[in-house]
């Protein structure tokens, strides 16, 4: 049992690389509303029997360390928290960085690429980095982004990267850490803190709600090409057959050009009170009318953020509709062009033909007229 003078430690991640084992978390000293202070925490241990807390550089008050993984393409223990990452091949001396002014509240190595993601009382963001120390957040998703809300765990499944957050946002997938696509899961709306993938299944843990678990299921999907998933999926131990009905994806797909693959795809939205949870709010009592505001706080910023989307998609159809308009044009002056040049071209191959069969009616004339004179003579 580790001993400390702090009125609380929490170990919020433990790594190992089969010999050495690393646990990340914080201390606190204080409590809430009475000069709470958090501070970094490390610990080391060979045996899970000793363990040896190493040295943090805490430079400032509400600082976390949030995950630890152990990188064996890299051979290496890699950590990640407020404006901190750290990495040692021993778990007991480290190199420390600081690479953001937030905090990463999870972190994953695949595909030769880290993916952090921000979360702790912060908007989500995704970060990747190629070598842990310069990170990018110039991420991209195709159709709607979850990264307005907390990003609670960045997960690598050996084939693809895997982010679940908080409330209505579902979850994210993507292949090169990079490109995301989100998928649209009506039951995945409530918090989400981890997730591992079984087969072309995910499972999820998080917040529960009536009649659920809190144990989401969600799949299959084609894993070579992520947010495509099917209709069965399931959510919790008791919704099985009314989450079939209500996880099917909520979308469009047009044909926008004439070529294959010329699509797009509007992400049609789920509205309705029950999925932004505010179908049930309570303004009975102060605690409830409270929770009831940030409910529908809550619910207000995803319809806003829906009808920004839909703005955008409109904006991008009636582009797409101008070039289309364009496109027919362009084909039909071609086209009109093409007939032209055409009927110029047999209209001088009549002309040739013409002059040719005249200059023979001549050539004939003339000789019948030297036949003649030739016949008068000898006459």
């Amino acid at each position: 049992m580790l001993e400390s003078p702090y009125t609380g430690i929490e170990i919020s991640s433990i790594a190992s690389n089969g010999s050495a084992y690393v646990a990340v978390g914080w201390k606190q000293t204080g409590a809430y509303g009475n000069n709470l202070k958090i501070y970094m925490t490390m610990y080391s241990s060979t045996d899970l029997k000793t363990w040896d807390e190493m040295a943090v550089p805490n430079d400032g008050t509400n600082r976390r360390i949030v995950d630890v993984i152990w990188n064996e393409e890299t051979d290496e223990f890699f950590v990640s928290g407020t404006s901190l990452t750290g990495v040692s091949s021993d778990g007991v001396i480290w190199e420390f960085r600081k690479p953001i002014s937030g905090t990463f509240s999870s972190v994953a190595y695949g595909n030769g690429k880290y993916v952090a993601v921000t979360g702790y009382g912060t908007l989500g963001k995704i970060y990747y980095s190629t070598d842990g120390i310069n990170w990018s957040d110039d991420t991209e998703f195709i159709g709607p982004s979850i990264t307005n809300s907390p990003l609670n765990k960045v997960r690598w499944t050996g084939g693809h990267f895997v982010i679940v957050g908080s409330e209505t946002l579902g979850h994210a997938i993507s292949l090169d850490g990079e490109t995301w696509i989100r998928v649209p899961s009506n039951y995945w709306n409530n918090g989400l803190y981890d997730v591992v993938s079984m087969g072309d299944h995910f499972i999820a843990v998080g917040d529960a709600v009536t009649n659920n678990s809190g144990i989401y299921i969600s799949g299959p999907y084609d894993l070579d090409s992520p947010g495509s998933p099917s209709d069965d999926a399931d959510s919790g131990s008791d919704s099985g057959s009314e989450a079939t009905k209500q996880n099917s994806v909520l979308g469009l797909i047009l044909q926008v050009g004439p070529n294959s693959g010329n699509e797009f795809i509007v992400d049609l939205t789920d509205a309705t009170t029950a999925s932004l949870r505010v179908d049930s709010v309570d303004v009975k009592s102060r605690d409830h009318a409270s929770q009831a505001i940030g409910k529908i706080d809550i619910a207000i910023q995803i319809i806003s953020d829906e009808r920004a989307k839909f703005g955008v998609y409109q904006n991008s159809l009636d582009h797409i509709a101008n070039n289309v308009v364009n496109y027919n044009e362009n084909m039909t002056a071609s086209e009109s062009r093409i007939r032209d040049a055409d009927i110029a071209s047999e209209m001088l191959k009549q002309v040739k033909y013409s002059i040719l069969s005249q200059a023979v009616q001549a050539m004939l004339a003339q000789s019948n007229q030297q036949s003649s004179g030739v016949l008068n003579l000898l006459g």
